[in-house]
């Protein structure tokens, strides 16, 4: 697989992976917040309803209570209860005095759709803002027995008299001296309670609050009911929970056969539960709309990292590419080739030295006489085939380059980071060079020279060139290097440490042995020549010019120069 399809599958997999890992945890998390909030929402509901209830009902226990409380309503309680004659000329007063005097207006409240005073030993109705139930026994009812010790409420029940739904509440009204006198009743206006339910927060379109008693009817009308209250049961898993004294919420059937989520909550005092629901397709819907847009996010990363992967990987592969042309054309004997690399990065240092060895080649090859070209080409061409294979299998294959960043600590550097050559060429493991002192891997030799000419302050002022250095093995051996630093710089533009580049130069050193040893067979050739008209000093000149050119050292110096002799 070629470089930039590798880069654009790396930048692809680098956005997929950690996008998909944070959709999918975005989207859970989301999720679960939604469901959460909705949740919270349904329960809140149901504490401020069963607040709203409980006020409803506490207004109901205390507008009774005053009521029986009155001095009028004890006095005329007393009369009825000590005239068993209706036809005593009291009797009818009395009675009239309570209805038409305290209970009738007690019901403009709207708290009451109905009052009424029963006898506390018999049970039957004394007097009632309701005509028709003047006379009838309640003795079997709970609101009376309950009602002679406290006040009471008994929760909705079907009242067979009144052919309707009723919720009573009662209390006892007593002589100043406590005695027991009658029982003072109200029927609640269940209407009341199914507005208190119907009254809904925010603007959901399937938010749904009713009442069920212990009997699985409805108390109040539902959202989507009609004419329900105490004439249709309800069995869900929401309103089973809450009848069996549960609070809490669930997902679950509704008595419309959707699917819901539901809060049910029990209450004790009235003996029944209020249930809240939402359709689940409602609540849900801003999780879809977070999955789209999650999924839509997801996409545009792929497709953004697919094009800035494909760009890149052309960045990086063209020059490569180019490299690689040229190469092969020089390599091939055609000097005439030029890398057209401008950058300025090592990919550009590279071209610009590949071309400036093209032209020292063509230089070289048109100095020298045809034997020496014929001799000399030979060797430099293999040379330079030999350099150049090498420099760019190391390029591509085996990052022939050593890179250290140092940083500067008490005027030492000490190795913050390196790349896998620097450590394994030295024998040790990346995490045994880290935070190490760069000079212990210097051979003594190196670190006394570095030390002398101050390597690492012309290093962190930008004015260090290209040195020879000797590193140590772990195992004593000595690797000759080329080292080239240069200051690094943070964001704030302060020196903070070098980044420096060892290039492994022993490769060189045995190639200046193999040329001192090609030298002295020239020496012997030119024994046997005859009739030449140059002179060996003539030679070493033109060897010394052609190491230069091939980036070598000069092989002989001035003095060596006198021992000069016709051929």
């Amino acid at each position: 697989m070629k470089i930039a399809a590798r880069l654009t599958a790396l930048f692809f997999l680098m956005a997929i992976v950690p996008t998909g890992i944070v959709g999918y945890l975005g989207y859970g998390i989301g999720k679960r917040t939604i469901l959460e909030e909705t949740t919270d929402h349904l329960v809140s509901i149901n504490i401020l309803k069963t607040r709203e209830l409980e006020r409803w009902v506490k207004d109901g226990k205390n507008s009774i209570e005053e009521l029986a409380q009155q001095p009028l309503i004890r006095q005329y309680a007393s009369v009825i209860a000590t005239l068993h004659d209706r036809s005593d000329p009291s009797y009818p007063r009395a009675h009239r005095s309570i209805v038409e005097d305290h209970l009738k207006p007690r019901l403009q409240y709207g708290i009451f759709t109905e009052l009424f005073i029963m006898c506390a030993r018999e049970g039957h109705i004394w007097a009632s803002t309701d005509e028709k139930q003047d006379g009838k026994l309640r003795d079997t009812r709970r609101y009376f027995i309950e009602g002679k010790k406290r006040t009471y409420i008994e929760g909705s029940y079907y009242s067979p008299s009144l052919e309707r739904p009723a919720m009573t509440v009662s209390t006892p009204v007593k002589a100043t001296d406590g005695n027991l006198i009658a029982v003072l009743a109200g029927r609640l206006a269940l209407g009341e309670l199914s507005a208190i339910m119907v009254q809904q927060s925010g603007k959901r379109r399937t938010l749904d609050t009713y009442l069920v008693n212990t009997f699985n009817f409805f108390v109040s009308e539902p959202r989507f009911g009609g004419d329900y209250v105490l004439k249709k049961a309800v069995r869900t898993e929401g309103v089973e929970a809450g009848l069996s004294g549960k609070d809490g919420f669930g997902f679950y059937i509704d008595y419309r056969g959707v699917p819901v989520i539901g809060a049910y909550k029990w209450l004790p005092e009235s003996r029944m539960c209020i249930i809240t629901e939402i359709d689940q397709s409602e609540a849900l819907e801003p999780v879809r709309t977070l999955a789209w847009v999650l999924a839509a996010g997801v996409f545009i990363i792929l497709m953004t990292a697919g094009f800035l992967g494909i760009f890149f990987a052309r960045t990086i592969s063209r020059p490569l590419i180019q490299l690689a042309a040229g190469a092969g054309e020089i390599g091939s004997g055609n000097l005439e080739y030029r890398i057209d690399i401008k950058s300025k990065d090592e990919l550009g240092d590279l071209a610009r030295a590949t071309n400036e060895m093209a032209a020292r080649l063509k230089e070289t090859h048109t100095s020298v006489t045809n034997l020496q070209k014929e001799i000399m080409d030979r060797k430099l061409a293999e040379e330079s085939a030999r350099l150049l294979e090498h420099r760019y299998r190391i390029l591509f294959d085996e990052a022939p380059a050593m890179y250290v960043i140092t940083r500067n600590i008490e005027g030492a550097p000490i190795i913050a980071d390196c790349n896998a050559l620097f450590s394994s060429a030295l024998g040790y493991s990346h995490d045994e060079v880290i935070e190490q002192p760069l000079a212990d891997f210097y051979t003594p030799e190196s670190r006394a020279e570095l030390l002398e000419q101050g390597g690492y302050r012309r290093a962190l002022s930008g004015s260090f060139g290209k040195e020879e250095r000797q590193l140590v093995t772990r195992d004593g051996r000595i690797i000759e290097t080329l080292l080239h630093a240069v200051p690094e710089i943070d964001r704030d533009g302060k020196v903070t440490g070098t980044r420096a580049m060892f290039v492994d130069i022993t490769d060189r050193k045995r190639a200046e042995e193999r040329v001192n040893e090609q030298l002295n067979e020239l020496r012997r050739w030119n024994e046997a020549v005859k009739g030449r008209e140059l002179r060996i000093l003539d030679l070493k000149r033109e060897v010394n010019k052609l190491l230069v050119k091939a980036g070598l050292p000069a092989r002989y110096s001035s003095a060596e120069e006198d021992n000069d002799w016709p051929v």
